[in-house]
């Protein structure tokens, strides 16, 4: 009894019902054992076999009918749908199928909703109806955008420097013709004077596979970045514009069934930056020049499988990129780079999502205006939100389990132009670990090659048309430790 004395009371009991939970479940099982397997009645057997006889049946598809689709061409609507008109389906199948098509005519971004139901069976037929939501596609709006590569960077490390703001009008149509082409023409000033002009269609041929993107970029700045100083991007500034630029190019794209898509690509670029960035960096381009002119090559390979493109909380996609700058000693470099994710629920409402990339370049030693590796585009570690590693190769893992906290929908007064739906709101909370490795052989000892990792906990907000706001608390392998605000990228 004296031993008794030394175990909590609270452990005595926990152990007590554990014991209880363990004998009854012991019971249970054995009664299950002992109880006799009844036999259905048969007209139970009856009517379950002509259950699954009608689920095997075959019907033809008669009819697809859409509505909804008030400026979207209906030929664009059924080539998303995985059904057409004469096939034949088992009603086994028909909640698969219309749950995938409900994916894709989503993941066009050009419907806010989109019901599929078996409008009719007749015989051997049944028809099918598909009723779409159309987004509001036109946008003429303000343009406000720091040109940091986030908001962090920008709020805190640059004191939210309106000088490194490029602001003008956005003219954005989503749907111009019908057939979800895009238009973008951007007219920008402050930081960067631009002129951007961009335009694409999905489908240009009767068999609806090929499309077709052009877009023409111009501008100038006075300020650029030249270097990169212990991994942070180091500007230099001058009266005059020492950064102009123009390019462009065209696309083809290619899409035979719902997935995957094949781009190929033929582009141009016109670089030129000031004599005092030379000075700063003579190692900026290949060769003591102020000016570059190339061509460029480039495929790339996309699947996509994931529920919903803006924030995937089921499926699988990757990206793999092959690229060619240049045939002369000025310009010569050749890229390779693949991203994929994977996205796996766990519980209801929580999912684990990977994503890993890498990066090749060569030959080595490439000319600054070619090693930016991680900090750029879709290749970030969160908590390293203030940094850069430039380089010839380098990888990213990242890892997020992520839970939704909040889904519901609001009505916000004098929205009504914008969209007559109540504006839904979705709140995830997550837990991340990220790596990543960088090498770069213009630098030397430990800097040569860096095995970055970091970790922290964050809110993610999504709201219409696919914003994505994120606020992550991360820790990073040097110490850093804070908030840092970001908007989504493709991968995260």
């Amino acid at each position: 009894m004296a031993n008794c004395k030394l175990i909590p009371k609270s452990c005595l009991l926990f152990l007590g019902v554990l014991f209880a939970f363990l004998c009854a479940g012991h019971l249970c099982s054995a009664q299950m054992d002992t109880l006799p397997i009844r036999t259905p009645p048969p007209d139970t057997l009856h009517t379950s076999n002509h259950q699954n006889s009608l689920f095997r049946t075959k019907f033809a598809v008669r009819n697809i009918t859409v509505e909804g689709n008030k400026t979207t061409n209906e030929r664009l609507v059924l080539r998303e749908f995985p059904i057409v008109s004469g096939d034949s389906i088992q009603i086994k199948e028909i909640p698969e199928k219309f749950a995938f098509g409900k994916q894709q005519l989503l993941n066009t971004r050009l419907f806010h909703e989109a019901v599929i139901i078996v409008d009719k069976f007749e015989g051997a037929y049944l028809d099918i109806k598909i009723v779409v939501q159309e987004r509001w596609y036109i946008f003429p709006l303000p343009y406000f955008k720091p040109i940091d590569r986030n908001l962090s960077q920008w709020l805190f490390e640059n004191k939210a420097d309106f000088a490194r703001v490029n602001y003008g009008i956005k003219l954005n149509h989503d749907n111009v013709t019908g057939n979800g082409d895009k238009l973008r023409l951007h007219l920008i000033t402050g930081y960067t004077k631009q002129l951007s002009l961009i335009y694409s269609i999905p489908y240009v041929d009767k068999k609806m596979k090929w499309g077709l993107n052009v877009e023409l970029h111009t501008g100038k700045t006075k300020e650029i970045n030249d270097k990169t100083v212990d991994f942070k991007q180091h500007f230099i500034k001058s009266e005059d514009n020492i950064n102009i630029f123009t390019t462009g190019g065209i696309q083809f794209t290619y899409k035979k069934a719902y997935l995957t898509k094949h781009k190929f690509g033929i582009g141009f670029s016109a670089l030129q930056v000031g004599d005092t960035v030379i000075k700063s960096n003579p190692k900026y381009f290949s060769t003591p020049t102020h000016k570059i002119l190339y061509p460029e090559l480039y495929y790339t390979l996309a699947y996509q499988n994931l529920d919903y493109f803006p924030y995937p909380s089921k499926g699988n996609a990757f990206l793999v990129n092959f690229s060619k700058k240049g045939f002369t000693k000025e310009v010569n470099s050749w890229s390779f780079s693949a991203i994929g994710m994977q996205v796996v629920p766990v519980a209801r409402r929580t999912f684990y999502t990977v994503v890993a990339g890498g990066i090749l370049k060569f030959p080595f030693k490439q000319p600054f205006v070619f090693t930016d590796l991680i900090g750029y585009g879709d290749y970030n570690l969160r908590g390293y939100e203030y940094y850069v590693f430039d380089g010839d190769a380098g990888l990213t893992l990242t890892n997020s389990i992520t839970r939704q906290l909040t889904n519901f929908k609001m009505h916000i007064p004098g929205t009504k132009w914008l969209t007559p739906r109540l504006i839904p709101l979705k709140i995830y909370g997550n837990a991340f670990v990220d790596m990543g490795y960088a090498h770069n052989p213009l630098l030397s000892g430990s800097k040569k090659n860096m095995f970055l990792i970091s970790g922290g906990v964050g809110l993610d907000l999504l709201t219409m048309y696919d914003f994505t706001f994120k606020l992550n608390f991360s820790i990073n392998h040097f110490g850093d430790r804070g908030l840092f605000l970001q908007k989504k990228t493709m991968f995260q």
